[in-house]
């Protein structure tokens, strides 16, 4: 079969007219995949601050804070195009609620060990590096569904949707979970996680598989995994994207030191950790809706250069606020300059990659997307023990400014790209 993906900055063939903010959810297969990824995200955002929570309640260290990073990046990063690589293998369906059910497994088993009080700090990280591998290959197969549930015309509408309902997890999960723990407990906090993923798995059932990729699946072999890294190797723009995600993410991991700021700069407790958390989360709900009502931006590269050099601006504000309603206030910012971002890549992802790579192509996305934000937490933690909190964030926004400065410069082609 003819492959029929423009080339980037081609405009995609189809109607040309806006397209309504909501108007992907008319379609069923993604309307269920949408619902599922709602209540998913929204119990995984909960389990990344209860487990954060409890690492620094047990230990006290933002050594050990920093450190659940490690344990989330170190299998994504070893097995990330692996995890692309099955996602492009097998039946994309059937891979989801597989990951699932083990997510929800996990989620029951910390829930025990803390309504027991057996819990401990290797717990979490042992936790943390399970649902981190379900997750290699469970992000890449739900990315690459979306292409095959939507027409062309509505990729760009239905992944900044997709985005937008994991910035809604951001902002609804940490506040749950947050007040889950201040009223309920921990133990009880992680038993309602659990119990959002029976949602998920039920709307997974019925939801009818796309038809496999043109050409047939492909193998599960280092030809394979190798066949997708030349492919993204030679897609210059979704380097230089890449580069400045990573950037930010890595040098601006203020996620990994809310509890500090929370507990001991601004003084707010657990209530207050959820607040925080999620504001970024109301920020970037913020930053999705002014896309979906735009319909996209054409100077995208121009966007993600700007919202990059204002995140780190947000970033520099956050560390230095000694109050709390500016901080969640600079929070917000950080989200919402994130969130042009992450839809930007998303899509010129997806529309620069045929089916059959796709798995691979979000394999290695996610390696960029989701390891570096982890590894981010080791480097908050261990800048942190030697800056302070307040001082790691500062020292990250600088770096982040200065390789901004240097791309815009170096790179012509980004500050020319359009979509």
């Amino acid at each position: 079969m003819k492959d029929t993906t423009p080339a980037l900055g081609e405009t995609p063939p189809g109607d040309l007219d806006p397209i309504r903010p909501w108007a992907s959810l008319t379609f069923p297969g993604y309307r269920l995949l949408w619902v599922s990824l709602l209540f998913s995200s929204m119990a995984f955002q909960m389990g990344r601050l209860l487990n954060l929570w409890q690492v620094y309640e047990l230990s006290g260290s933002a050594l050990q804070l920093g450190l659940t990073g490690l344990f989330q990046a170190a299998p994504l990063i070893a097995f990330g195009l692996l995890g692309g690589t099955v996602a492009d293998a097998v039946d994309r369906k059937k891979l989801l609620i597989v990951s699932q059910v083990l997510t929800w497994t996990l989620s029951v088993f910390l829930a025990v060990v803390t309504l027991s009080g057996a819990i401990e700090v290797w717990h979490i990280y042992a936790v943390t590096t399970g649902l981190t591998v379900v997750n290699i290959v469970d992000r890449p197969a739900r990315m690459s569904m979306i292409p095959a549930l939507v027409p062309r015309t509505h990729l760009l509408n239905a992944i900044t949707l997709h985005t937008s309902i994991m910035q809604l997890a951001l902002l609804v999960g940490p506040m749950v979970a947050g007040v889950s723990i201040a009223w309920l407990g921990a133990g009880n906090a992680y038993v309602i996680m659990a119990a959002m993923f029976v949602p998920v798995i039920v709307a997974l059932v019925f939801l009818v598989a796309p038809k496999a990729p043109a050409g047939g699946r492909s193998r599960i072999s280092a030809r394979a995994m190798m066949e997708g890294l030349r492919f993204v190797w030679g897609q210059q723009i979704i380097l230089t994207l890449l580069l400045l995600d990573t950037t930010a993410t890595f040098f601006g991991g203020y996620r990994a030191l809310m509890p500090i700021f929370a507990d001991d700069i601004l003084r707010v407790g657990p209530t207050g950790l959820g607040l925080l958390v999620s504001a970024p989360a109301l920020g970037a709900l913020v930053g999705t809706g002014v896309l979906l009502v735009v319909g996209g931006v054409r100077r995208a590269g121009l966007v993600v250069l700007a919202s990059t050099g204002l995140y780190a601006g947000s970033l520099a504000l956050f560390g230095l606020s000694p109050w709390f309603v500016a901080s969640l206030f600079f929070a917000g910012l950080l989200g919402f300059w994130d969130s042009f971002g992450m839809s930007i890549r998303q899509t010129v992802l997806q529309l620069a990659t045929p089916d059959h790579l796709r798995g691979r192509a979000n394999g290695i996305l996610q390696i960029f997307t989701m390891g570096s934000p982890s590894l981010g937490y080791v480097q908050a933690g261990i800048a942190a023990s030697l800056l302070g909190a307040s001082g790691a964030l500062v020292v990250g926004a600088i770096i982040t400014g200065i390789v901004v400065v240097i791309v815009a410069s170096r790179w012509r082609s980004l500050r020319e790209f359009t979509t």
